[in-house]
């Protein structure tokens, strides 16, 4: 027994891992109580392998929303018995804690029921964590067990065994565990070596009817006798199988109270596993997950595991006093129900728009049905197929994009003779933010949510701007970013995720390996992109709102306070976005970035709701930064609107015109009428009070720019017809030679037609002056004053 309290073990450091195992399995005690210190501590994974038994009845839990996403659940099958474990394991790159224990993964083995924990360190437990790793490693070959977790086994065990080979040995204390020996057996040659058995004391909830377990031990140990506590301060935990007290033929039962179980300020019922065995040198504990049950102290039933203290030359003994047996009565180990439950179990993970997974130690195969739950009451179904493996896919277009700010999604699988597997959907790119984005994971789900503080966005926007890579769905290297050069080297340079799998890259291999990931995250970055452009309106603290509550409304001193925050706050996030925001659009050599940056800026103008300037400056860089680059044709229709927002409310008398020319120039389609203003919902709100889209748009419509007046100038000059007018052609300075042109082709040869700007004469290859080099990209039309003065016309911008 221990005072310790494992949940501010977990809340204690960001751990790179954290898994456990149990029997029995509460997922809304999970999610309310360790995730949540886990979470709180920054932990960046949890996995839970768990019992099929147990799993089964956590599937009808509705409080549990998280499982899939924050964190993954492994069922785990034993052939002949069940996964009995009870281990918890808190990991990072350096140092690693490890909980063994009698408590499952409940309120009740947490906190409810009277248990007992060991917490070991590889400071004094070397050899325990050596024993852990190769439990861990024998999970992940036994033929015994049945599960999809011999990867997270495997890498788990290579970690213990680091971890306890670099630690100093201690043979006093040991993890016991009986995938292949019997935990007797283990215990019986400690014993020995100690100068065998003088005593032993079990304090255990379950039994045999028999006391075979008891019995055996016995032998084993040469006693005719066992001392067994008699819980009569709280009672038992219940059950319908085997028995609260043993009844023996081979040994004689004496009826104890041990004083350390019987004196709790509180009465809680007895579910700890802990037995004493004095010898001629010293004593052993054990401690942990086994029952005195044949079952559990045997190797062809049961995974258990437990911790050995093992104290030589020690006179040390648990004080206990003479009592009352307990009234026997029928429970039931838990470990040991044979109930037929009407269902099987399975795993699944949703990656992309495909679902596939596996039954867990299940005969069920054929052609079946499936559904799946979760969705808001919109559940969806069809047909599939299970192979001779267990082994099933099927697609499940857009579900993924439904279930980023949903619960918990399960899949039903019903073969023809009704019988029934359920199991929870992991989604893979839920896996993947954990993976990247560590403790900031949380802060992402706020977005996607519509829960975020100003503290989530200013700690996303720092995240980024430290390394924004981050905003690409599968990245090598790159310097696209630095400010440094567009060229980059073939060692260094960003992959775009439609190329990953192409086997010309010199990056294929290692490409190869990401690709499944890279998406996942692209995925997700699409989502969370996606719920940015809502329009959800500023913070409350920015309105000076309340809770909507009279009872509740601050004091004017609290919400001065408030504001204040707020306003500091608020202060921070703005910086840090422009940090962002600037090393996107100055020195970003794609025009990914470019158009990444007019997302975030529309986001924070919905959100924090920045001065009419400041906005319109955001407006106009994100906005040249991505004609800059160009424009694809997913980018085009927010582009355009960014276009036409910024020019219509410039109030210049050229804006329309300016308009047009950036318009085209990322092949707008102006028969489908204005760009959707929402599209940029946050910039809107700020700007778009000064002006009238209906009138701005006409205005558009009627204009030709400088370009497509000198492509009508051009077709009437080579062709003899004009395709448009060229009034604004007519006021320039040129207009005498072009007119002249025209009239006579022998004026021609005053005429430099070029395809594209350049900044020298095509003739006399001098530099233009900087003015008419600046006439010539504006206007498409311009004069070589520094030599022939012939006026130079480019076919486009």
């Amino acid at each position: 027994m221990s005072d310790i309290r494992p949940i501010d073990i977990l809340a204690a450091r960001p751990w790179d891992k954290a898994i456990f195992t149990t029997y029995a399995l509460s997922l809304s005690f999970f999610e309310a109580v360790a995730l949540d210190a886990l979470v709180r501590g920054g932990a960046k994974s949890a996995t839970i392998l768990a019992d099929t038994d147990g799993l089964r009845s956590a599937l009808s839990e509705q409080g549990a929303q998280r499982v899939g996403r924050d964190y993954e659940v492994e069922p785990v099958s034993v052939s002949g018995g069940v996964f009995h474990s009870k281990l918890s394991l808190l990991l990072d790159p350096e140092d690693g804690h490890m909980l063994v224990g009698s408590g499952n993964l409940t309120f009740g083995g947490w906190g409810l029921n009277l248990e007992c924990i060991e917490h070991l360190h590889p400071s004094f437990a070397g050899n325990a964590f050596r024993d852990a790793a190769q439990f861990f490693a024998g999970m992940a070959d036994s033929n015994r067990l049945h599960h999809h977790a011999a990867e997270l086994c495997g890498e788990t065990s290579e970690r213990l065994m680091r971890l306890g080979s670099e630690s100093s040995d201690s043979e006093s204390i040991r993890l016991f565990n009986n995938l292949d020996r019997p935990i007797v057996e283990q215990v019986s040659q400690v014993i020995a070596d100690l100068g065998g058995a003088r005593r032993l004391v079990s304090v255990s909830p379950f039994y045999d009817n028999n006391g075979d377990a008891i019995g055996s031990l016995c032998d084993a140990l040469s006693l005719d006798h066992a001392f067994i506590h008699a819980h009569h301060f709280g009672g038992t935990v219940e059950g319908k199988i085997g028995t609260n007290w043993p009844k023996s033929d081979r040994v004689e039962i004496k009826p104890v109270s041990v004083h350390i179980f019987d004196h709790e300020k509180s009465p809680r019922r007895l579910h700890a596993k802990i037995y004493e065995i004095v010898c001629e040198r010293g004593r052993v504990i054990l401690s942990g997950s086994p029952n005195m049950t044949t079952a559990a102290l045997g190797s062809t039933r049961n995974v258990e595991t437990c911790v050995v203290r093992i104290q030589r030359d020690a006179f040390l003994a648990w004080n206990f006093a003479s009592s009352d047996p307990l009234t026997s009565a029928q429970l039931t180990d838990e470990s040991e129900e044979e109930t037929q439950y009407p269902e099987d179990i399975l795993r699944a993970v949703l990656d992309g728009d495909t679902i596939s997974g596996s039954l867990i130690g299940s005969r069920l195969c054929g052609d079946v049905t499936f559904s799946i739950h979760g969705l808001g009451g919109a559940d969806l179904g069809g047909e599939t197929t299970v192979d001779v493996d267990g082994r099933f896919a099927f697609a499940a277009p857009d579900l993924e994009l439904r279930a980023w700010t949903g619960g918990r999604l399960v899949l039903s699988i019903k073969g023809p003779d009704d019988r029934m597997a359920r199991g929870f959907i992991s989604l893979a790119a839920f896996s993947e933010l954990t993976k990247r984005a560590g403790t900031n994971a949380a802060r992402f789900m706020a977005i996607l949510s519509g829960t975020e503080t100003p503290e989530d966005v200013s700690a996303i926007m720092s995240w980024f701007y430290e390394d924004p890579r981050r905003l690409v769905g599968s990245i090598v290297q790159s310097s696209a970013v630095n400010g440094a050069s567009d060229k980059h080297s073939e060692d260094e340079q960003w992959i775009a995720v439609s190329q990953l799998g192409r086997a010309s890259s010199p990056l294929a291999g290692k490409i190869d390996s990401e690709k499944r990931v890279g998406a996942a995250w692209e995925r997700f970055l699409s989502a969370l992109f996606s719920s940015m452009r809502k329009r959800r309106g500023s913070f409350p603290e920015a309105k000076g709102e309340g809770s909507g509550d009279d009872d509740d409304l601050p004091s004017p001193s609290d919400a001065a306070q408030r504001k204040k925050k707020f306003e500091k706050e608020k202060k921070r996030t703005l910086k840090n976005f422009e940090k962002l925001f600037d090393r996107l659009t100055k020195n970003s050599s794609s025009s990914y970035f470019a158009f990444t940056a007019l997302n975030l800026a529309n986001y924070i103008c919905d959100r924090l709701a920045p001065d009419y300037p400041l906005a319109k400056i955001w407006l106009r860089q994100a906005m040249v930064s991505c004609l800059r680059h160009g424009v694809s044709e997913a980018e085009r229709e927010l582009v355009a609107c960014a276009v036409f927002l910024f020019h219509a409310c410039e109030g210049r008398d050229d804006a329309p015109k300016n308009a047009r020319r950036s318009l085209l120039k990322i092949g707008f389609n102006f028969d489908a009428g204005p760009p959707n203003l929402d599209e940029l919902g946050g910039f809107l709100d700020i700007l778009g009070s000064r002006i009238n889209t209906k009138d701005f748009f006409l205005k558009i419509a009627l204009t030709r720019t400088f370009q497509e007046q000198v492509h009508s100038y051009l077709e009437l000059l080579e062709h003899g017809r004009a395709t448009g007018e060229f009034a604004d052609l007519r006021a320039l300075e040129e207009w005498s030679v072009l007119e002249s042109a025209l009239a006579n082709s022998g004026q021609r040869q005053k005429l430099l037609l070029i395809p594209k700007p350049q900044s020298s004469c095509p003739k006399c290859h001098i530099a233009l002056p900087k003015a008419e080099y600046g006439n010539l990209l504006s206007k498409s039309v311009c004069t070589a004053r520094n030599c022939c003065r012939r006026v130079i016309v480019s076919r486009r911008l």
